[in-house]
């Protein structure tokens, strides 16, 4: 709260323009009433592609100050809306910046980093008996915790980095006597978690 104004900031990870207009428009969705939704969002490797918009507000009161939090970290493919409800006060050009961009910046903190790393999904079915190893090998490799669908035969699914997939396959195959036959995906780009970005 600022002289009465409420401000509330979320960020997430885009992958594309259409995923960061896509969370822009569920927070309008969400917040109906609200006098402004000011946005930045940065895509591409190289965060080369990006837009904010003011909605509203003052020219550069807003968006950028926005933008600007998440350009301060480093980070790319990510979206950051702040919705302001108006208290009655006005803040003047200093104290939007301001406002804008402290609750950018606690978004981004509170939402957390991650690095879009190369990945593979594996899919396979197990027997009973050896789903226990199985599943504890694919976490301990760094896997997500496998989604697994239990029949007569356990098929589960994960997904984890291209650069660990080789070893898991073969630590997989050893631990089923090559009973396992794997589907692995082609290489895709996905958000990591990075241990203790979000402190």
């Amino acid at each position: 709260m600022v002289k009465k104004s409420r401000f509330i900031a979320g960020a997430a990870p885009a992958a594309d323009e259409a995923a960061a207009l896509a969370f822009i428009e569920d927070i309008r969705g969400s917040h109906k009433a609200a006098s402004h939704h000011c946005y930045a969002y940065i895509l591409g490797a190289q965060g080369n592609a990006l837009r904010y918009s003011d909605d509203g507000e003052p020219q550069g009161t807003a968006g950028l100050p926005i933008l600007e939090a998440m350009r301060k970290p480093g980070l790319t493919n990510c979206v950051c809306v702040v919705t302001r409800y108006f208290g009655g006060v006005l803040l003047g050009a200093p104290g939007l910046v301001r406002a804008y961009g402290q609750a950018a910046s606690m978004a981004v903190r509170a939402a957390g980093t991650a690095r879009w790393e190369s990945s593979q999904a594996i899919a396979a079915d197990v027997s009973y008996d050896r789903w226990d190893r199985v599943r504890h090998s694919l976490i301990r490799l760094g896997a997500q915790a496998p989604e697994a669908t239990f029949t007569d035969k356990i098929r589960f699914e994960t997904v984890m980095r291209a650069c660990d997939t080789e070893k898991a396959l073969a630590e997989l195959a050893a631990l089923t006597d090559g009973a396992i036959s794997p589907e692995v995906s082609p290489p895709f780009y996905k958000p990591w978690p990075q241990p203790g970005a979000s402190e």
